[in-house]
């Protein structure tokens, strides 16, 4: 059986932002009823990032946690008592509990993502002062690294060093609450120009404000977009041409995660004419079928959810469409921790 065209290929992300996540933990502050609406934040986020843009993820952390899996997770941190023990020396010693107050994270990178997927930029929206952010940081010295502040285009950015005096990442709060940029200090420096209107900004960027519209539009809890480069699309074409007889040009993509009642993913690749969409999302329903002949996944009952993958060519795009219920979650979740169980 051969390999889905559309079967992810997440190196590039997988490393994506592991040296801002101890940051972004200890940064992450409270949105009041005064934040923003989505939208606005949103464009606002577009107009902090370089035009040159072409990968996007946003994540709504409050729709997450209001959600079921948000609740499962909440759950696994309160059962784990090493866990909970951790979150609430953290919560004490920084007067910040993310779970609760979190707003929104907009992450960003331009087209040398495949070379260093460090090299972007994270922005966190909430309700935090840079006193308390400081504060906490130093109380997190041995995990994070010392801090040193410089002044920078009118702004102080802040700078996170190794012990042997090598940076980490830099970040800033611009306006000193409520928003917080980090990167690398050439990014945050940029983005500190692009926010002084001295540099263009992804909001002059047609292409990548259309398919953000796009993927927002449905008021997901996450979303994101990539705009594919002309060495991504032949790496795709390669990748497509070992595992099925299929010539693609992939374009762009766009995604996004919809949290309410039910579970909702979406995923629409951008090809260059409806021929290749046509012809991609028939190879693609042709081993979707094939996967729910399989003797393993019939005995462990996930033909079933095969069977909620939708598939289907729409002028130049396909587009997979997955709808689950909750009572298909916790019998997806029952079924893995069977497996789980039986492999221990």
């Amino acid at each position: 059986m051969t390999r889905p065209f559309f079967a992810p290929r997440t190196r590039f992300f997988s490393r994506s932002l592991r040296s801002f996540l101890c940051l972004a933990l200890l940064s992450l502050g409270s949105c009041s009823k005064s934040c923003k609406n989505g939208n606005q934040a949103l464009s606002e986020d577009l107009d902090l990032v370089p035009s040159n843009t072409s990968v996007i993820n946003v994540i709504h952390v409050q729709k997450i946690l209001q959600s079921h899996i948000g609740i499962e997770l909440a759950k696994i941190k309160s059962q784990d008592p090493v866990l909970q023990t951790k979150y609430e020396e953290f919560v004490k010693k920084c007067g910040i509990d993310p779970l609760k107050n979190v707003d929104v994270i907009f992450n960003a990178w331009g087209p040398r993502i495949e070379k260093d997927p460090t090299d972007g930029l994270m922005i966190l929206r909430g309700k935090f002062s840079e006193k308390e952010v400081l504060a906490c940081l130093d109380a997190y010295k041995e995990d994070v690294g010392s801090r040193v502040s410089a002044d920078s285009h009118g702004y102080t950015v802040h700078e996170l060093r190794e012990a042997d005096g090598k940076a980490k990442v830099s970040f800033v709060l611009p306006t000193g609450k409520d928003l917080i940029i980090i990167g690398k200090r050439s990014e945050v420096e940029q983005s500190l120009s692009i926010r002084d209107k001295k540099v263009n900004s992804a909001k002059t960027y047609q292409l990548l404000n259309q398919l953000m519209t796009r993927a927002s539009t449905s008021d997901p809890a996450m979303f994101g977009v990539m705009i594919v480069s002309d060495e991504q699309a032949q790496k795709v074409k390669n990748l497509v041409n070992r595992s099925v007889a299929l010539d693609t040009s992939l374009k762009s993509v766009s995604w996004s995660l919809v949290s309410k009642e039910n579970a909702e993913f979406k995923l629409q690749l951008d090809m260059a004419n409806q021929d290749e969409s046509t012809k991609a999302a028939q190879v693609t329903n042709q081993q979707l079928d094939e996967l729910k002949k399989l003797p393993q996944l019939q005995m462990l009952g996930f033909t079933s959810f095969i069977n909620l993958i939708r598939v289907e060519a729409k002028k130049e795009s396909v587009v997979v469409d997955i709808n689950i219920n909750q009572s298909q979650i916790d019998d997806l979740k029952t079924r893995l921790i069977g497996i789980k169980n039986l492999k221990e």
